[in-house]
């Protein structure tokens, strides 16, 4: 798809900063788009990967946060594609109680009679959600009880897994990072704010951050704590195929952590861990980083990550995290929190909602979300993005340049892996994981420069750019070329 219309350029001060992409990296460029837009039926393909990663992992990790013991597993939904998940259902507790069956034709543990199901609320996300799994049922089987459930007028989601794009993306093969070969990156503007800016806090839900020491001043001031979110944020790059090669997720919490610092380099960026080394977290997990974000002051998250699911149904944990968020707003009155949750729409090359970028057309959530599609480097439309009438906004998602961490590929990820081996190292990556950040950093920084609320920010932001039906409003945020 061509459009006439330049996509709108919020900050013309940018651009200036970056030498031009080398031959090398345009090549690569080109590569990731090409692989990513390949139509094919990747069912088959999905499902052998899956089961290569379910029988890899072996035994569930800490940060899946599951005390019922939950595995990850896979079941397939005729409509969509093969969908990973923990092999257990997520339904409202207050459903679970009784508290309200107004307008439902059974009590719902009328419903669940017979199936033995174990419970366990959530206390993270106030003992709204409960998990209920039974060792023995695989996820196809909770997903049909789900489903049961839904008929008779009840909310009840698998604890669907939000991979990173990049996880669909190995399906075809050569889309991951590629080494920068730039001989000159970015400078690192330094850490004092410029006079007049206010403050702002970015948090990046993700695989967390790499602790390899820097030596140019990107990343340097973004903390590495426990205290930041619900667990240790630092991505431990090699936890399933061991140093020095990279699990599929490694360096992702980085390179996205690198593009919101270039768009925005005085913001206060927090990385909070909710995927694993593989790039994969649950609904669950996702849900409580989103809330911990929240009450540890981020006023803009970025989320690049999502998933398709179970009859395009919202994931339940995600939307009990945002319930929250509303709550406390309304609660504070006009002191309230304003939030900004900024989410990738992926990279399925359909109209299929995906989760949470999806929560954009739904304005009852009480939350403002930003679902963020991706655009070609001359900045058309990319064929590899999803997109629909729920994308709010799109920027450039292929050939982005961003911090990354050292390490080497594997030859699944890679026919041909990479390394990185440079103290500062750099590389390029295709995918709407990498478009999302730069709209949270360019509203972080309209926040900076102006004081703006986060939606105030929003609405300027969007102001600036051009609609493309199914695309939003397209923007010119990083130069890529």
């Amino acid at each position: 798809m061509e459009i006439n219309a330049r996509p709108g350029q919020p900050f013309d001060d940018i651009a200036g900063d970056y030498p031009p992409s080398t031959p090398g990296e345009a090549a690569a460029a080109a590569v990731q788009a090409a692989q990513l837009s390949r139509c094919t039926d990747v069912r088959p393909a999905l499902t052998e990967l899956y089961r290569r990663w379910i029988e890899r992992r072996g035994v569930r990790k800490e940060w899946l946060r599951s005390p019922t013991d939950a595995q990850l597993a896979f079941f397939i939904d005729e409509t969509a594609l093969p969908l990973l998940t923990l092999d257990e259902l997520l339904v409202r507790t207050s459903d679970l109680n009784g508290d309200d069956n107004s307008f439902r034709t059974r009590p719902m543990r009328d419903l669940l009679a017979g199936y033995g199901l174990n419970e366990n609320a959530v206390a993270e996300l106030d003992n709204r959600v409960t998990r209920l799994r039974k060792p023995g049922f695989d996820a196809q089987r909770l997903a049909e009880i789900g489903a049961l459930l839904r008929r008779h007028g009840y909310q009840a989601t698998m604890n669907h897994c939000e991979p990173l794009g990049y996880v669909t993306k190995s399906v075809f093969g050569d889309v991951g990072p590629e080494p920068s070969d730039r001989p000159v990156k970015p400078g690192y503007p330094g850490n004092q704010k410029p006079p007049g800016w206010a403050d702002v806090v970015v948090a990046v839900l993700d695989t967390g951050i790499t602790d390899q020491p820097r030596t140019d001043g990107w990343l340097d001031n973004i903390a590495r704590d426990a205290t930041i979110g619900p667990d240790n944020n630092i991505d431990p790059l090699y936890e399933i195929s061991g140093p020095p090669k990279f699990d599929h997720g490694a360096g992702h919490g980085s390179f996205v952590a690198g593009v919101v610092q270039q768009t925005d380099p005085y913001a206060d960026i927090r990385v909070i861990k909710v995927l694993g080394a593989d790039g994969i977290g649950g609904d669950v997990e996702v849900a409580v980083g989103i809330w911990t974000a929240v009450q540890q002051g981020a006023t803009i998250l970025n989320l690049s990550l999502g998933t398709e699911t179970a009859d395009d149904q919202p994931p339940l944990a995600t939307l009990v995290a945002l319930e929250l968020i509303a709550e406390q707003r309304q609660k504070d009155g006009a002191d309230g929190t304003d939030v900004v949750l900024v989410a990738a729409a992926g990279n399925n090359r359909n109209t299929r909602p995906v989760w949470p970028a999806a929560f954009s057309a739904t304005p009852t959530v009480g939350v403002q979300v930003v679902s963020v599609a991706g655009l070609t480097t001359r900045y058309e439309p990319a064929d590899f993005s999803t997109h629909g009438f729920w994308v709010t906004c799109s920027t450039a998602a292929n050939g982005v340049l961003s911090t990354f961490a050292k390490g080497e590929e594997t030859p699944d990820m890679d026919p041909v892996p990479d390394s990185w081996v440079d103290e500062n190292p750099w590389a390029v990556w295709t995918g709407t994981s990498f478009a999302a950040p730069q709209v949270a950093g360019a509203i972080a920084r309209r926040c900076q420069q102006t004081g703006d609320t986060p939606t105030a920010a929003l609405t300027w932001l969007l102001s600036q750019g051009v609609n493309v039906p199914d695309y939003g409003r397209t923007l010119r945020i990083l130069p890529v070329n």
